[in-house]
């Protein structure tokens, strides 16, 4: 998927974050590795409000090793979980085998229960990556 310059920001920094309405990714960057971030949801997919997908994507360093899938959502988790999904598929090629991990920010998140895990289960079966559901803020060290 070919994406315009307009939506993609490199950064480097040691930390790097991304927010929304109080729900956030931190990303520790100690080697200060390349980051692009890319607005898929108001930029790369601007003025389509019929098909599905996350608000960023992050992909890191160059050539590209690791991708982040973002959603930061308000309380419909299931929504999010396949805003996820759907953009997993319209960036498959371009990722091709860079390892692949999907996070899912909301404001409100169930109590780590069986029904949260049951949900990563079959997000990991169905697409052979790991979801992580986090209330408010997560924190990862690349």
């Amino acid at each position: 998927m070919n994406i315009p310059d307009e939506c993609i920001e490199t950064r480097n920094d040691r930390l790097i974050v991304t927010e929304e309405e109080k729900r956030k990714l931190v990303i520790d960057n100690p080697a200060m590795k390349t980051v692009r971030r890319i607005a898929v949801d108001r930029c790369v997919f601007k003025g389509d409000s019929t098909s599905k997908r996350c608000d960023y994507i992050l992909e890191i360093s160059v050539p590209l090793q690791s991708v982040f899938y973002l959603e930061l959502k308000g309380s419909k988790i299931d929504h999010g979980i396949e805003q996820l999904a759907v953009t997993l598929g319209h960036f498959r090629e371009r990722h091709g085998d860079a390892t692949k991990k999907c996070i899912l920010v909301a404001s409100k998140v169930p109590s780590l229960s069986a029904d949260t895990q049951a949900r990563k289960d079959r997000f990991y079966r169905t697409h052979r990556v790991e979801i992580e559901i986090k209330r408010l803020q997560h924190r990862v060290t690349i």
